[in-house]
């Protein structure tokens, strides 16, 4: 009996000891198959993380690529919209000197302003070429500047200048405003000629082959019109006819301008002309318009003509430019 009871508490034992035994066993198969779902889930995601690393590397060189592209298309194009724009550019300033009225002139990168004057093909600068406007070609070129011996604004007219240097002026101001993109390859700055100056101030066609066979022909016709003595306010002559305040040069612009919107057409400063005052290689230029140190009747006159070498420089002297096609 003790020992059935025995053998029935051993069976036992080896029961319990057989099912502890089984269900470690399914306790650690358990646990290898979490330990293996989790290093499959870690390789899936390194796989994925290494698959969308290349598709951001592909997209990135992609992107680069295109970024490249569009640079490369870019500087291909580069010279056509330069050439589109100073086209455009080229255009506007033309339609602008088509037009240059009074009332909208055409104005340069030096700030002169021109203006058509009927009876020529050329643009007239409204008033003579100023000591600012000179002061720029000299800091660019070296040219030398011979200031007067009384006091200037910026806004008077340059004097002391030659022939020959309002020539150079003119020359550096075609390259100049040729190279910014202002004025066309078939424009050019110059002086007037003396028969452009003679429809500038007004005066009816003259005869004569030359300056000098045209001077004084139309009698007493000044720049204002023909009062003698001249009214106060006509313009900057000599102190002793009391028709202004100034004792030398004035601001241009500081009178009244004449029917084409042209200031300073009588008294101020002399303004050479493109033209010999005889014949060609006679050794003098012609100069217009008479200056503050003007008095005499004569000299005053639209017609009058004086002249100079081509190298002098005086205190009242000065030009202006126009502003036409080249010759």
């Amino acid at each position: 009996m003790v020992s059935q009871v025995k053998e029935t508490a051993r069976k036992a034992e080896v029961a319990r000891i057989a099912q502890a035994a089984e269900a470690a066993r399914q306790e650690e198969a358990a646990r290898q198959e979490e330990a293996a779902r989790q290093e499959e889930a870690a390789r899936r995601g390194t796989e994925l993380a290494r698959q969308n690393a290349d598709k951001i590397a592909e997209a990135a060189k992609a992107t680069e690529q295109t970024r490249i592209a569009k640079q490369a298309e870019a500087a291909r194009q580069e010279p056509d919209r330069k050439a589109a724009e100073a086209r455009a550019a080229a255009l506007k300033e033309a339609e602008a000197r088509k037009k240059a009225t009074k009332d909208a002139p055409f104005e340069n990168n030096l700030g002169m302003k021109f203006v058509r004057v009927p009876g020529t093909d050329v643009l007239f600068s409204i008033w003579n070429t100023r000591v600012r406007d000179y002061a720029v070609f000299a800091k660019e070129t070296g040219a030398s500047i011979s200031p007067p011996d009384f006091p200037q604004t910026p806004n008077d007219p340059v004097v002391n200048v030659s022939w020959e240097d309002a020539q150079a002026f003119c020359k550096w101001l075609t390259e100049k405003e040729r190279s910014e993109g202002k004025i066309g390859a078939d424009k050019v700055y110059r002086l007037p000629t003396d028969a452009e100056w003679s429809a500038a101030v007004g005066l009816p066609p003259e005869s004569g082959a030359t300056p000098q066979d045209k001077d004084g022909k139309v009698k007493g016709v000044f720049s204002w019109g023909t009062q003698w003595p001249p009214l106060e306010g006509v313009g900057n002559y000599d102190s002793a006819l009391e028709v202004d305040s100034y004792v030398n040069t004035s601001p241009v612009g500081s009178f009244p301008a004449n029917r084409f919107g042209l200031y300073d057409m009588g008294g101020n400063v002399w303004q050479w002309c493109e033209d010999w005052y005889r014949a060609p290689g006679s050794g003098s230029r012609v100069v217009r318009g008479a200056s503050w140190y003007s008095l005499d009747p004569e000299s005053m006159w639209s017609s009058f003509r004086y002249f100079g070498n081509s190298g002098r420089r005086a205190s009242d002297y000065g030009f202006r430019c126009v502003l036409g096609s080249s010759r």
